[in-house]
């Protein structure tokens, strides 16, 4: 009997196939087509005739289709990767939970286990390492590449994440973050910029909420907590080579940038000495050094000394006009003024030359000072002169 039944089983089965075209393989309805062999060889495409069709392995779906409307898929690769019950399209996922929850978000590439794994109405985004933009939400048009980098970007849009926990708790918009752990932990700060490993970063959650920073270089801006600074600096140091604080408001002057080192304009090396004339002078600890000529509008110095107001005080040795002369006739220029020869030779140092210049100014002053009090004493002698003789004049005229 069971002899007989494998027969008519066998019998029918060959029979079921031969009404077939001879490229067909159909399974009765609700039934799985399951193949036992060693080896199977497929040498033409596989087709499967579904919206929602996937290829299984070992029990997880491993690879997905899921179309939204024609011509719109959306492809996952991965265990649990994508969502099949979605309305978005133009996703492709590819890692495990890649993408696993998304529902009307498009245009999305993750790349990585668990990147993208939150998102559900987020789009065009692009991400990349494990973790990447693992939160990521409703958040767009973020661009995150790095294991861990983004992780908390939940909402936020118009990022630029790039190196290993890159902007690992961020979830505000508009900043670009290049180098491992940059503004590791910059939570609510937008439109900064940071590149360098660790730019930004702090120590702890210290640097939560920074906005428009541009921080440059390794570790650069490290501690900064404000907003609108500009570091540049290859430390963690609070003085960095170049420091700047962007103006918020009008006048621009509120605004400010700190060198806090040598600067050099129109030079290749920063000298330690430069010829004056024909003398070398030693300018190793000046600060800045400008190769052609410069121009401003309003020009400040101090460290002249003391002002030439001492020419007022009692007691200054004022020369008088005839030792002022000798001095001429002999050295060809003023008292305590550098000569000709020596400017050329030496150079002048402008602080110095204008307080000598008010020096000399301030001794004119009194020497016209001076001079007006004579004439003035020689104005009254002149007036009592002219009565004698009026007085004189008249006591003749009696005669």
């Amino acid at each position: 009997m069971t002899i007989m039944r494998q027969a008519f089983l066998v019998f029918f089965t060959v029979c079921a196939i031969a009404a077939q075209a001879q490229n067909e393989l159909i399974t009765p309805a609700g039934q799985a087509l399951r193949l036992d062999a060693d080896n199977v060889s497929i040498k033409q495409k596989v087709t499967l005739n579904s919206d929602s069709g996937y290829v299984s392995i070992g029990g997880y779906r491993l690879i997905g289709i899921k179309k939204a409307a024609t011509g719109e898929l959306s492809t996952f690769a991965g265990p649990k990767s994508g969502n099949f019950t979605m309305t978005g399209r133009s996703n492709a996922f590819m890692g495990e939970n890649s993408g696993a929850v998304v529902t009307s978000g498009y245009g999305n590439l993750a790349m990585g286990r668990n990147a993208g794994a939150l998102i559900t109405t987020g789009y065009q985004n692009v991400l990349a390492g494990e973790d990447a933009g693992a939160l990521l939400a409703g958040g767009y048009f973020n661009t995150v590449v790095g294991s861990g980098a983004g992780h908390s970007t939940i909402s936020g849009q118009s990022n630029v994440f790039l190196g290993l926990s890159t902007g690992y708790e961020n979830n505000s918009s508009a900043n670009v973050f290049i180098g491992r752990a940059a503004n590791y932990f910059t939570a609510g700060g937008s439109k900064n910029v940071s590149i360098g490993f660790g730019a930004g970063s702090g120590t702890g959650a210290t640097n939560t909420n920074g906005a428009g920073n541009i921080l440059i270089g390794n570790r650069a801006g490290y501690y900064e907590t404000g907003d609108n600074k500009l570091y540049i600096a290859n430390s963690n140091t609070t003085t960095p080579i170049i420091y700047g604080e962007f103006p918020t408001a009008s006048p621009s002057y509120v605004g400010k940038l700190i060198f806090n080192t040598r600067a050099g304009v129109g030079v290749t090396t920063f000298p330690t000495t430069v010829m004056v004339g024909t003398v070398s002078t030693n300018v190793s600890a000046f600060k800045m050094f400008v190769n052609g000529g410069m121009v401003a509008r309003n020009h400040i110095l101090t460290g002249a000394g003391a002002w030439a107001d001492y020419v007022f005080e009692e007691g200054y040795p004022l020369k008088s006009l005839n030792e002022v002369e000798a001095f001429i006739r002999v050295n060809g220029h003023l008292p305590k003024v550098p000569s000709a020869g020596q400017v050329d030779a030496w150079g002048i140092d402008v602080g110095k030359m204008t307080r000598l210049q008010q020096e000399k100014i301030e001794e004119l002053t009194l020497y016209v000072i001076a001079q007006n009090k004579r004439m003035d004493g020689q104005k009254g002698r002149i007036e009592a002169k002219k009565a004698q003789v009026i007085k004189l004049l008249k006591e003749m005229d009696r005669f």
